[in-house]
């Protein structure tokens, strides 16, 4: 998603199964500005086998589906459909309730009997902010290991995994100072008169990770622009409100699912937030002086990265 002042342009793709990359799928649905040649570009989102003859159309790499397979996931699928089977009900595997540990894997809330079978959520995200002032997002994952069919989730889905947005700030008028004011509005034709309040440009881009279905009962990255846009907060205090440590997110958690979720974002000053409500989060950034920065944990800052 690209926003620059009022114009705003998306593009989700889903339910792909022969895309080697739907990222560039949903690039090319984002940058072909003609209607009437692209069919499909009117629309924000796209899926299944129109979007994939799209692809091939424009030259994208087409894959057998094989390409995706991997042991480690196939075995996590068996291992979800044993535990189902069984009736027995999943604990999440980072547990939000934990005190943090001080050393290796336990600081992530992992029990060791879960280490093997642990794995990350699968999405990236990433958020930027050019030299021109434009703000952009975009977000892509695998889904979520068994998962009912047709089930779709926030990743691709805009307002819920991504986000961005730009929105002027007009400086609140003077109050009335009586008198003062009636006199100088009468005379106003034969005085010299300021010049107009500026405007002040903020905007913001998000990029969500996590437990998606979360992320779209909050509608999480739209829910977090809004408390800036209206509610005149910072990027970092509206994403912490929703995807911090006592965010609405982890209030609005069940017994049966953690509301596990990680967010990014970047504001119009080239601020960078990272705020998520779970042990940690694989991230990085890039400096202003173009040192890289990565993470994994909650409770570390970022360190330089180096080759």
């Amino acid at each position: 998603m690209v926003s620059r002042g009022a114009q705003k342009r998306c593009a989700g793709v889903f339910l792909l199964k022969h895309v080697k990359n739907p990222i560039l799928l949903a690039k090319e649905l984002l940058l072909r500005d003609d209607p009437r040649t692209e069919r499909g570009r009117q629309h924000n989102c796209l899926s299944g086998p129109y979007a994939e003859q799209l692809a091939e159309r424009w030259g994208l790499e087409i894959v057998d589906p094989s390409y995706f397979f991997t042991e480690k996931r196939w075995k996590q699928h068996l291992d979800d459909l044993k535990r189902s089977e069984a009736d027995i009900e999943e604990e999440p595997l980072i547990d939000l309730k934990d005190e943090k540990a001080d050393v290796g894997n336990a600081r992530m809330g992992l029990r060791e009997a879960d280490l093997e079978e642990y794995l990350p959520k699968g999405t990236v995200g990433c958020v930027v902010l050019d030299n021109d002032g434009v703000i952009a997002a975009a977000t892509s994952t695998g889904g979520l290991t068994n998962k009912v069919p047709g089930r779709i989730g926030d990743t691709p889905t805009p307002g819920a995994g991504f986000w961005a947005e730009e929105w002027e700030v007009i400086a609140p008028a003077e109050p009335s100072r009586g008198l003062i004011d009636i006199l100088t509005n009468s005379l106003a034709g034969c005085l010299p008169t300021s010049a107009p309040k500026d405007k002040t440009h903020r905007a913001v881009a998000l990029s969500g990770t996590g437990n998606g279905d979360y992320f779209l009962r909050l509608s999480a990255c739209h829910n977090i622009t809004a408390r800036c846009r209206f509610g005149g907060k910072s990027l970092r205090q509206a994403a912490r409100d929703v995807c911090g440590p006592d965010g609405e997110m982890k209030r609005a958690g069940d017994k049966r699912t953690a509301p596990d979720g990680a967010v990014i974002g970047i504001d119009d000053q080239g601020e960078i937030i990272m705020e998520m409500n779970c042990g940690g989060c694989f991230r990085g950034m890039v400096d202003h002086d173009g040192n890289i920065l990565v993470g994994a944990y909650a409770d570390e800052p970022l360190q330089v990265w180096s080759t």
